[in-house]
C-alpha cells in the first residue's frame, strides 16, 4: 500500500496529488498502518518497514525525512511496527510492534529538500517516464509525468548527482544543490539515441 495526499478542495472532483511508498519493499505487500499528522509531517506505521516520517509540507511531492525499522526479519509479511504515536509534550514518538516491543524515538523534523524540473529532448520534446534518482546509498525514485515535470527531493542537504534515464536516451547526470525547506528548480536536457 501507498500513503496517498489527495486535494479534496472540490468534492466533484478529488485529485491524487502524490503518492510514497518505501522504495526498498515497493514490490511487497508491507502496508501503511495508522498514519498521524504533526506540523506538516505524517508519521506512520509501516508494518516491516518501521516507523516511517513523511513531509507532507507540499502534498504533491510527498518526501520521506526520517524511518526507524522496528523489525528487520522477514520484511514480506504483516509483522512488525503497527501503532506510532507522536503527539507526547517531549516529541518523542513511541512505536510498538506486532511482536511486543515498544519504541521510543528521538525525530528531527527536518523540513525536505525538493528537487523539481522538467526533461525535455534537445529538440524540446517532452521526455515522460524519464525515471530520476538521486545518487546516494539511501534508495529514492521518481519518474517523470506526461508533460515532462518531475518532483522528487531528499531527507538531507547537500550538493547531490542526480541521474536521469530513459531508454531512448542517454543517461544524464545534473549536479544539485539541496536545502531543507527550498525548492531547488533543475531542468534537464536528454540526448537521444540514434
Amino acid at each position: 500500500g501507498n500513503l496517498d495526499a489527495y486535494d479534496v478542495s472540490d468534492p466533484n472532483n478529488i485529485e491524487r496529488l502524490d503518492f510514497y511508498r518505501p522504495e526498498k519493499t515497493k514490490n511487497t505487500p508491507t502496508i501503511p498502518h495508522n498514519t498521524h499528522y504533526l506540523d506538516g509531517f505524517l508519521i506512520t506505521s509501516w508494518y516491516t518497514d518501521g516507523i516511517v516520517v513523511v513531509d507532507g509540507n507540499k502534498p504533491d511531492n510527498l518526501i520521506p525525512v526520517a524511518q526507524y525499522d522496528t523489525y528487520i526479519q522477514d520484511q514480506f509479511s504483516y509483522n512488525g511496527c503497527w501503532g506510532a504515536y507522536p503527539y507526547l509534550p517531549s516529541g518523542l514518538i513511541i512505536g510498538a510492534d506486532i511482536q511486543g516491543w515498544l519504541f521510543v524515538i528521538q525525530p528531527s523534523y527536518d523540513r525536505a529538500c525538493y528537487l523539481e524540473g522538467t526533461i525535455n529532448s534537445e529538440d524540446q520534446d517532452i521526455i515522460n517516464n524519464a525515471s530520476v534518482e538521486i545518487i546516494d546509498p539511501f534508495l529514492n525514485l521518481a519518474s517523470s509525468k506526461s508533460n515532462g515535470s518531475y518532483k522528487t527531493g531528499f531527507h538531507a542537504s547537500g550538493t547531490f548527482d542526480v541521474l536521469y534515464t530513459h531508454p531512448d536516451y542517454y543517461d544524464t547526470i545534473y549536479t544539485v544543490e539541496l536545502m531543507h525547506g527550498e525548492v531547488t528548480i533543475q531542468d534537464v536536457i536528454m540526448r537521444e539515441k540514434k
